[in-house]
């Protein structure tokens, strides 16, 4: 059985029948930089609007004195608004639970501006 000459070149080198060839990106991508290139700033702002800094858990805020802070703050706005009132929950009704909801908010510099805090309602419970 006879071959072509791509038969030929795969049989002396099974393992890379590529080699020697050259690689070139896509005359698309010329202008794309990844990593190398970008400066510090831009880095650290990236960092700064995607890093998942915002605790979820009321047991790891209850130790950072910010967050508790943020908290009262919350506690305080909620009491002078008159926003909620507790009452005695009646006989066979279903009570609302709550949930503390934490964000970080950030400048145009990428600098933490505040934290902030809110107590909301789990409506769908």
């Amino acid at each position: 059985m006879k071959g072509n000459d791509s038969d030929e070149s795969n049989e002396e080198n099974p393992l890379n029948p590529n080699e020697g060839r050259i690689r070139r990106p896509p005359t698309w991508m010329r202008d794309y930089e990844s990593g190398k290139g970008l400066f510090e700033e831009e880095d650290a702002a990236y960092e700064a609007l995607f890093a998942d800094n915002d605790p979820i858990s009321f047991g790891d805020v209850v130790k950072i004195m910010k967050w508790r802070k943020t908290m009262d703050v919350e506690i305080k706005a909620i009491e002078r608004n008159n926003t909620w009132e507790l009452t005695d929950l009646p006989i066979k009704a279903k009570k609302v639970g709550v949930k503390w909801v934490y964000k970080t908010k950030f400048n145009e510099n990428g600098e933490v501006d505040k934290y902030k805090a809110q107590l909301v309602a789990k409506g769908y419970s």
